[in-house]
């Protein structure tokens, strides 16, 4: 088998640029006006960095491993026959560095580098074809891991309980900001019957 490239999906690019698309309208505008050489160079890092860091997005199938690779942290590696848990989770975690993780995010565990820690791959930039090859690949090359139901599904071509969970997350935030609201509305409410 020849080790299988994948790549952040072309809408992933396209999304960034049209979010990005703006601010290079401005730059534009503001070099024919005044031109300002710093103001321009900030528009070109704001517009080409996002399509660097999406660039540098890969995750590469080998016969008998996994590699995965960003612009911030490098390429690592883990052997499908070491892997002891697949899990995918969905949302913001609880703690510092769980904040800091991907939203959809497919965690793998083994016995060695990632016993404690383990690889997180952002699933957003990829396309859902790709990652059910790469759910694939450790479903039939890690028959001993624990793979959970969600992994299990991508690997089928479905997405359902990735909603689910989504929808869920999304819901309890939606829910802890409109506690957040009432608690602020009722504190306002009795500063300002105080005076």
């Amino acid at each position: 088998m020849l080790d299988y490239r994948i790549r952040a999906e072309w809408t992933s690019h396209v999304i960034f640029f049209l979010i990005a698309s703006p601010l290079a309208v401005l730059g534009i505008m503001s070099v024919f006006k005044e031109p300002e050489v710093d103001f321009l160079l900030v528009v070109l890092f704001a517009v080409l960095f996002p399509q660097l860091w999406l660039y540098c997005f890969e995750i590469v199938l080998h016969e008998d491993r996994l590699s995965y690779r960003t612009l911030f942290s490098g390429r690592r590696e883990i052997l499908f026959a070491d892997i002891t848990r697949a899990k995918i989770e969905v949302g913001i975690g609880q703690g510092l560095k769980a904040r800091t993780q991907p939203f959809y995010r497919l965690e793998l565990s083994d016995r060695g580098r990632f016993a404690r820690d383990p690889l997180i791959i952002n699933m957003k930039p990829f396309s859902r074809s790709d990652l059910a090859r790469v759910a694939q690949a450790i479903v039939r090359n890690a028959p001993s891991a624990k793979i959970d139901k969600p992994v299990v599904s991508l690997s089928q071509g479905s997405i359902k309980p990735l909603t689910r969970q989504a929808a869920k997350q999304i819901w309890k935030a939606a829910m802890l900001i409109l506690v957040v609201f009432l608690v602020l509305g009722l504190i306002r409410a009795f500063i300002t019957a105080a005076h």
